[in-house]
């Protein structure tokens, strides 16, 4: 279902980055990226659209983010990965990573259930897209997905730190998630401000701290050292 996409770019969006960019006022970004460069595709799974848009709408105190959101749905600004890729192929790629991240970690016996099912989507939808040799990032604001993608000997440390006791590691298993392109809703928006889409009154250093940290604050795991290197190599406005 991805014939003739070759020029697009997709970026596959989790939840933790799409509320993060909602909960900071950022979500426009993605609408002027868009405006400027029509081959980025934005894309979500169905399971995304559930945690996003569907539950959300049943709580008063999110049905505005929520909204906001399937409005840019409506407007193709985000786009739903069933337009792209077989859903049944999606929900099949879900439960094999799902089975398989299950059995990374194991605590007092039992197996520690450490990636949800939105961001298995996230993951299947990576994959299906890099496997038909599309070019294809993903998106994840929340830590320990990314962690496992990126440095899960690291997690494992985290985790046992955390929760004060031995935890079994089963590298095999982590070596399925290696490899992976994964970046955050920061450096979209650091995108978004090299390339002049992102920019409000004041100097480069001020805008670095105003966008980074909302985001921060609301979800991205970024650290503060993080930021300050970003402040560092952006031009000056």
């Amino acid at each position: 279902m991805t014939n003739n996409n070759h020029s697009k770019k997709f970026l596959v969006l989790d939840s933790s980055t799409v509320i993060s960019l909602s909960l900071s006022e950022l979500l426009f970004v993605l609408e002027e990226i868009k405006k400027k460069f029509p081959e980025i595709v934005f894309l979500v799974s169905d399971d995304v659209i559930n945690e996003i848009i569907d539950r959300p709408l049943a709580i008063k105190r999110f049905k505005l983010e929520a909204l906001i959101v399937k409005k840019l749905i409506n407007e193709r600004i985000i786009e739903i990965s069933s337009e792209f890729i077989d859903k049944k192929e999606v929900e099949k790629e879900t439960s094999r990573i799902l089975e398989i991240a299950g059995t990374i970690f194991r605590a007092k016996g039992e197996y520690m259930q450490i990636v949800h099912r939105g961001e298995a989507s996230c993951i299947a939808l990576y994959r299906i897209l890099k496997k038909q040799n599309e070019k294809a990032l993903l998106v994840v604001d929340e830590r320990t997905t990314r962690m496992l993608c990126e440095n899960p000997n690291n997690l494992h440390r985290l985790l046992e730190s955390k929760l004060h006791t031995k935890i079994e590691y089963a590298y095999e298993s982590a070596d399925f998630f290696r490899n992976i392109e994964i970046i955050r809703s920061a450096e979209i928006c650091a995108f978004a401000f090299r390339k002049k889409i992102l920019r409000f009154p004041g100097s480069a250093s001020e805008n670095i701290d105003a966008f980074l940290y909302a985001l921060k604050f609301h979800g991205c795991s970024i650290s503060s050292e993080e930021i300050e290197e970003e402040k560092q190599i952006l031009p000056k406005i």
